[in-house]
């Protein structure tokens, strides 16, 4: 996503908004990460004495399964990151370079999206996840699965409480 500053740098606002929706394809991402709509992002540059300053803000929705219960759900997230415009830096991390007064933030929305997406995510918070035995959705179903499983190195402590004493 280039975004050009030029009318920005030759007036005296000290500040400026971009309201952009950047086209899911465009972006790119692998596929783990199933965009499900255009993600909309708003960046705000400010003038400093030696610098410019970005703050960039992102909402996007992408399809995932659930961790518990493999079900397919939508979520969205928002997330944001700033960085520093500077013409004789080199581009790192933190900043990017402008050149022609030009900025192109593609590769940090990417990164931020990469960063912001949660690596687990369930459909609903109480999701009572898949039977380990029948491979039943207890969140519809209810299974007459024994779920009293014993670990095997145990299962010599449990004879014990057998036991009377």
């Amino acid at each position: 996503m280039i975004i050009n500053l030029k009318d920005f740098l030759n007036n005296k606002e000290l500040h400026t908004q971009y309201n952009l929706t950047i086209d899911k394809n465009i972006l790119d991402l692998d596929s783990e990460i199933r965009l499900i709509e255009d993600v909309d992002c708003s960046v705000s540059v400010y003038k400093t004495d030696d610098n410019l300053y970005s703050e960039v803000k992102l909402t996007y929705k992408y399809g995932d399964n659930c961790a518990r219960c493999n079900e397919e759900l939508e979520n969205q997230v928002s997330t944001d990151f700033n960085v520093t415009i500077n013409a004789s830096m080199e581009e790192d991390d933190l900043n990017v370079v402008l050149i022609d007064d030009k900025i192109d933030l593609t590769d940090l929305i990417k990164q931020s999206i990469y960063l912001s997406k949660p690596l687990k995510v369930l459909c609903k918070e109480d999701c009572k996840g898949i039977c380990i035995k029948c491979g039943s959705n207890n969140n519809y179903d209810e299974c007459d699965c024994n779920d009293e499983t014993i670990d095997p190195r145990l299962e010599s402590l449990a004879k014990l409480l057998d036991k009377e004493v």
